[in-house]
């Protein structure tokens, strides 16, 4: 009898020697990790630790300046700092994913068109500009009206109960996190909102790094809303925040890349699953965990027609 999981294991099967032999490979997934730390959300994040681990203070020199000067000069410099980080690692993703074609997720595909290239490029810069304004949005509200949201600052490892909440509030950002990104992308998935807004996304039906952020704005906004929403109602320490934020930026990363990777994370699928999403279209909604699409109907099954007209409601 032919069942999905064996479907799915003979699909993988087929990477696992290339994938052991290749040591450049864990190099680029460790790299991935650290593109993080370039991104807007992960500067915000490395000024919240420092800001905790030194006793540092001068978040409030914020208030010495004009709110909109200090939003337009941070996000200038965060979206640089991103821009000067994401491209160039990005394009050592591309440079792999052309050399590498026995690790391709879709081995018979060519690469992209020049123009489609540069159109996710420019998408790219967009959208790291976009989600630097979000995150300076957060630094100056924290600072202008403290309390407003739930981020805390006080040292977690003081007490027993301050640890076990540290972990309790980053398993459950994680999931609401990745509920939100589920609901948005099968929101985007009707048929008004996939013609006018997601289908930009699915234009590249081979998808590599770029592509993690190769999104209309207002898609970047629904699919990452779920991360500004939750720092106003989950009491979060920063490295909360910055946990998450990591995980999310390097699967993201990775799943785009067109390569195949698998996790060592029990819940973590192989980036053959969402690049199943791209190259079959409604299914795979999930971000890093398949229980919503298990529950939804939406999991990729062997036999099933799927296809661009082919919606999932």
């Amino acid at each position: 009898i032919v069942t999905p999981e064996l479907v799915k294991k003979s699909r993988e099967n087929k990477y696992q020697n290339v994938v052991k032999k290749n040591d450049v490979m864990e190099t680029i997934l460790w790299l991935s990790i650290l593109s993080f730390f370039g991104s807007p959300h992960g500067i915000f994040c490395l000024y919240g630790i420092l800001h905790i681990c030194s006793g540092f203070s001068n978040l409030e020199v914020i208030k010495g300046q004009s709110a909109l000067f200090t939003f337009v000069s941070s996000s200038l410099i965060t979206a640089g700092g991103s821009i000067v980080t994401f491209i160039p690692f990005a394009r050592l993703w591309d440079k792999f994913y052309l050399e590498h074609p026995e690790l391709r997720c879709q081995q018979d595909k060519e690469y992209k068109p020049q123009g489609l290239w540069r159109l996710e490029v420019g998408l790219a810069v967009i959208n790291l500009l976009f989600a630097a304004m979000l995150s300076s949005c957060v630094a100056i509200l924290h600072v202008f009206y403290p309390g407003l949201d739930k981020i805390y600052f006080d040292n977690p490892i003081e007490s027993l109960g301050g640890f076990v909440w540290l972990i309790f509030s980053t398993a459950i950002f994680f999931l609401w996190i990745d509920l939100w990104a589920y609901v948005a992308h099968r929101v985007l998935h009707f048929p008004w909102f996939y013609k006018n807004i997601h289908k930009l996304h699915h234009r590249w039906k081979q998808t590599t790094a770029f592509t993690s952020l190769a999104l209309h704005p207002i898609e970047f906004l629904m699919l990452t809303g779920g991360v500004y929403v939750g720092l106003y109602m989950i009491p979060l320490h920063p490295a909360s925040v910055m946990v998450n934020l990591l995980y999310i930026h390097y699967h993201n990363v990775v799943d785009h890349s067109g390569v195949y990777c698998e996790s060592t994370l029990p819940w973590q699928p192989s980036s053959l699953y969402h690049d199943d999403h791209h190259r079959l279209f409604h299914l795979n909604f999930g971000q890093s965990l398949t229980v919503w699409d298990e529950l939804g109907g939406t999991l990729y099954q062997e036999g099933k027609r799927y296809g661009v007209g082919r919606f999932s409601w």
